[in-house]
């Protein structure tokens, strides 16, 4: 086992940033105007295709390693044929095919970035894959110009594209708020007005004068896994199913694969299938040590380092959290997405390229794509099916963490268990407590009364409790938002918006409605983009097997019940994983928060170093509340309240840190000039 340390020092952060250089980029520009020179737009290098009015050109993609593949090219009008480029394999004669209908219905792997520009009518034709793994930006100027990249910093430090560069009022206060209305989310938007992104599994048709449609090209179809019927068939499909999109990821022999391991289900299920798929291939695992008792769960990653015998790292926290925010703002060209700093996360990054790594997997979206099949609890409390609620509640005693001390719980008859898993369900289900009229308080008790045998003063005594928590100070009920207040008045709905995770549904329903929103969420696909953004910085390659479609159509066409299973959640992935993963960890059913005193030392350590960010004349403070800014500074120096309650903190003074962060680097480079808004 090794320890590795932080960088030491700012100053070696911004070397490193200065002296990379992007390996993995495709762009492009097209003038509507009747000449252009080529030279003046963007560095001419890699593949390269060029028109009259325009070109696209691509580099770093390699294609002996199609895991992001690129698919590329157009029709010349004064050649009448059509000139393209690809790192995948293509079953069918492109140059027969319109665009369109080729990455519609010809394809049946989509590349993870489409481009075609037919010349003939001045079309061009985006399209990016359904997980949203590489970024893409596009800014269209009607009749003048477009302009295209997967390098958004790339895109903004054009000479062309900076007069048109203007800040997003609506993303930026969606951006410091913890939660607005979904009709304000316009998941095409990015913090400045004029540039777009190109929606995750979709293709967009940009015309002349305007930009057409965004089209789903994707279609889920679960019933491809209808032939499975028992809980065994389903956990060996989604091993082998996971299995075989890890081998996708590491497909090339030669490259050194690192894999982070936080000691939970999913990257542990990923390095041990790794390791059981190739017991004789070297594995590097990090695990980022937690500097506090109640975060630490280094003791999972090193059973788990130990039972397949990788090569394991300790990564010690860093300590420079302003540092690795700066430097991974100047590479997004946008504010870092985290609720919390994640120095060490992009440290962790940095040290395995430093370890020799080419790949480095994780276990992102493990959790939305499994799936937990906790939604059986709230189908049968909303249907009232109050005997098989009992049932599933019971399930649950084994594995139930209470958030109330019970020093004597191991003690406790399994009767006594089940009164306070109940009530503890129960009181979570009934919404807005204190908001709730009391004659519909009333009316949901006289409905539970007769089925079970709860008490009435459970409800009172949480209630309470709350409320004088509140008063002492001690627990808090944070705003969803600091930003100033005309800001927020001002938000203005989206004209024409998509809902991007319902389009995906296409023709669904809404049964998988809420697990597309989670599997699509905004922010999901905002770390996937920035993980590839690091991946070119630091030049090893961030893989993520949980995305996988084939991988979420099977996860979909699985029973709710047979993901509950007896009571743990997620026991097709833990059934899958016997005799691979370590049992301590295949049956752990606790997690760590990030409303822990790690989070607090993190956010701390943060503000503590961003004093000249936060200064009276700063740019951010035309934006946030400076009086509301204070007050979440107090919470967070509160030792009293407890860690829980301090989610919101944490994110309110880390979202108007990374802001700041932006706007001021938006300044220092000539961006633009942030005005007031």
């Amino acid at each position: 086992m090794t320890v590795l340390h932080r960088l030491n020092s700012q100053s070696s952060v911004e070397i490193r940033s200065s002296s990379r250089q992007l390996f993995m980029i495709v762009e492009g520009f097209l003038s509507y105007q009747p000449f252009i020179d080529n030279s003046f737009y963007f560095e001419k290098a890699g593949n390269f295709l060029s028109f009259k009015n325009g070109f696209i050109h691509h580099d770093g993609f390699e294609s002996n390693d199609p895991f992001f593949s690129i698919l590329a090219g157009g029709t010349h009008q004064h050649l009448q044929k059509k000139s393209w480029f690809s790192n995948v394999k293509i079953e069918s004669d492109l140059s027969s095919n319109h665009f369109t209908e080729f990455i519609l219905n010809s394809l049946s792997v989509k590349p993870t970035i489409g481009v075609w520009y037919d010349e003939s009518v001045s079309n061009l034709y985006l399209s990016r894959e359904i997980f949203g793994c590489i970024p893409f930006f596009y800014i269209h100027i009607p009749n003048l110009f477009v302009a295209f990249s997967t390098s958004l910093t790339s895109l903004l430090k054009k000479k062309e594209v900076k007069p048109y560069l203007d800040l997003n009022l609506n993303k930026i206060t969606l951006y410091a708020s913890y939660s607005f209305k979904e009709l304000y989310q316009n998941p095409s938007d990015t913090f400045f007005s004029n540039i777009k992104t190109v929606l995750p599994g979709h293709l967009l048709t940009i015309t002349p004068d305007s930009v057409l449609d965004s089209i789903p090209f994707e279609t889920f179809r679960p019933e491809r896994w209808s032939h499975l019927n028992t809980s065994s068939e389903f956990a060996s499909a989604v091993k082998e199913t996971l299995l075989t999109s890890i081998i996708n990821a590491t497909n090339s022999g030669d490259q050194i694969i690192g894999s982070h391991l936080s000691g939970g289900l999913d990257s542990s299920s990923v390095s041990s299938l790794f390791k059981f798929q190739n017991p004789d291939r070297p594995l590097h695992t990090y695990h980022v040590k937690a500097n506090n008792k109640d975060s630490d769960e280094s003791h999972y990653a090193a059973t788990v380092a130990k039972h397949i015998n990788s090569t394991h790292h300790i990564v010690s926290h860093t300590q420079d959290e302003l540092s690795f925010l700066k430097m991974s703002t100047s590479l997004y060209g946008h504010p870092e997405s985290s609720y919390l700093s994640n120095a060490s996360g992009i440290n962790t990054i940095y040290l395995a390229k430093e370890s020799g790594c080419d790949v480095l997997l994780n276990g992102h979206g493990g959790d939305s794509v499994i799936g937990s099949g906790m939604e059986v609890l709230d189908d049968a409390f909303e249907k009232k099916n109050w005997e098989q609620l009992q049932l599933l509640l019971r399930k649950r005693i084994p594995y139930f963490i209470s958030p109330d001390p019970h020093p004597d719980w191991e003690n406790y008859s399994e009767d006594k268990k089940y009164y306070f898993v109940l009530h503890y369900f129960l009181y979570t289900r009934i919404p807005q407590l204190r908001k709730l009229p009391i004659k519909k308080l009333v009316e949901l008790y006289r409905d539970i009364l007769p089925n079970f045998d709860i008490s009435y003063l459970y409800f009172i005594k949480r209630a309470f409790k709350n409320l004088f928590l509140r008063l002492l100070k001690t627990n808090v009920l944070t705003k969803p938002s600091i930003v100033k207040s005309d800001l927020c008045d001002g938000l203005k709905n989206p004209v024409d918006m998509i809902n991007h995770p319902q389009s995906l549904l296409n023709g669904l329903g809404n049964k998988y409605a809420e697990l597309f929103e989670d599997v699509f969420h905004e922010y999901a696909i905002q770390a996937q983009e920035e993980f590839f953004v690091l991946s070119n910085y630091y030049g090893i390659s961030v893989r993520a097997p949980f995305l996988n479609k084939d991988l979420l159509e099977l996860c979909m066409a699985i029973p709710d019940l047979v993901k509950y299973g007896n009571g743990i959640g997620r026991q097709h992935l833990r059934d899958g994983m016997k005799g691979i993963l370590s049992e301590a960890i295949r049956y752990r059913s606790t997690k760590t928060s990030l409303s822990s005193s790690e989070g607090e030392d993190i956010t701390f350590r943060l503000y503590n170093q961003s004093g000249y960010y936060l200064e009276l004349t700063r740019e951010v403070w035309k934006f946030i509340d400076r009086k509301k800014f204070d007050k979440q500074v107090v919470i967070l120096k509160n030792k009293k309240i407890p860690y829980d309650q301090k989610s919101r903190t944490y994110f309110h003074i880390t979202r108007t840190i990374s802001l700041s962060v932006w706007l001021e680097w938006l300044k220092e480079n000539d961006i633009l000039n942030v005005n007031n808004p």
